[in-house]
């Protein structure tokens, strides 16, 4: 079964006449290494190659992502001052938690 190597990405089509052009240096062994992996896959180099560029390039898109979400969770995280903890972990009074319980009268 053929798949299309970039199922989110639209890229007009292309003549290999008028294609942009890069040539690269592999090491040695990657060349038989890429050639089989294609194989494989019922594919040419050229879609795997480019099938692996698009796959590093959508990651660190995602990567970035996360990572920004990560930071404005931390930034927006309320901090116990008390305990040195995050409020969400703490249970002490001042944080007014549900994780220490308090009995009237004491």
């Amino acid at each position: 079964m053929r798949t299309t190597p970039f199922p989110n990405r639209r890229f007009e089509k292309l003549s290999s006449r008028d294609a942009d052009k890069f040539v690269i240096r592999l090491p040695n062994g990657m060349r038989s290494e890429v050639d089989a992996a294609a194989d494989d896959q019922f594919t040419s180099m050229n879609s795997f190659i480019l099938q692996a560029i698009a796959e590093k390039l959508d990651r660190e898109g995602r990567q970035d992502l996360l990572l920004d979400a990560l930071a404005e969770a931390v930034v927006d995280a309320k901090w116990c001052a008390t305990m040195n903890r995050p409020a969400w972990k703490c249970g002490c009074p001042d944080c007014g938690s549900s994780l220490v319980q308090i009995e009237d009268g004491e």
